[in-house]
């Protein structure tokens, strides 16, 4: 792949994922309920979802996958046209590490896993649908 094909791949990647991310917030901004039971629906999601999220990622990780991101920039592209994409390749390494917890989750369940990342698996945290749940939504987040 050549520079100019990789440059077009990264922007269509930020794209589909401004897009994507500029709907999802609009959905929940203009939800028909602002609240449901105890709080608003950004604030659930943010327990449900996001929350456990965050808690796994800060764990200790050798983040393999951003690196291999940054080290492919690095071979195919010239310093000043990396810095101009420094933007797009911090999303496409978040987007690879989101992906991948994902599937450590769902791997955790189907192998019975107690320990992820020297914690508890998030399915022996919060039980196996709401870790489902959190996998599969970082799956299509």
């Amino acid at each position: 792949m050549d520079r100019v094909s990789y440059q077009r791949s990264l922007e269509s990647i930020h794209e589909v994922y401004k897009v994507e991310a500029s709907t999802a917030k609009a959905a929940i901004e203009h939800a028909a309920f602002d609240s449901v039971e105890n709080g608003s629906v950004r604030s659930i999601l943010n327990d449900l979802l996001l929350a456990p999220t965050m808690e796994l990622k800060s764990r200790p990780s050798h983040q393999f996958r951003s690196h291999l991101v940054r080290l492919g920039a690095e071979l195919s592209l010239l310093p000043y046209e990396q810095a101009a994409l420094d933007d797009e390749l911090a999303l496409c390494s978040e987007a690879i590490e989101f992906l991948h917890l994902g599937s450590l989750i769902v791997d955790d369940i189907q192998d019975g896993s107690a320990v992820r990342r020297r914690g508890p698996a998030l399915h022996a945290k919060l039980g196996v649908p709401h870790a489902l749940s959190v996998g599969n939504w970082l799956y299509f987040r």
